[in-house]
């Protein structure tokens, strides 16, 4: 089987899926699985990583903008002050 990792853009080839030490044929989004690949160089992949069909790849973004509510506080959020999430 055939997948296309994101967002390096790399095709590899699945050798095995493992979920729960215990080989399986399938896995799903929020599934917590190990997976073994052929074909691409361990350093091209990435934690939080994507694994799809290359036909059907999964749109990447490199800008979010979104709206937060603090509700306990003791260093208020303004615009354009960073954090992490």
């Amino acid at each position: 089987m055939q997948v296309l990792i994101s967002p390096c853009g790399e095709v590899a080839t699945v050798k095995s899926i493992e979920r729960d030490s215990n080989s399986c044929d399938i896995a799903r989004a929020g599934d917590n699985v190990a997976v073994s690949l052929q074909g691409i160089d361990g350093s091209k992949l990435i934690a939080g990583g994507i694994l799809c069909n290359p036909g059907f790849p999964v749109p990447v973004s490199n800008f979010l903008e979104l709206r937060v509510l603090v509700l306990d506080v003791t260093i208020p959020i303004l615009i354009g002050y960073q954090v992490k999430i």
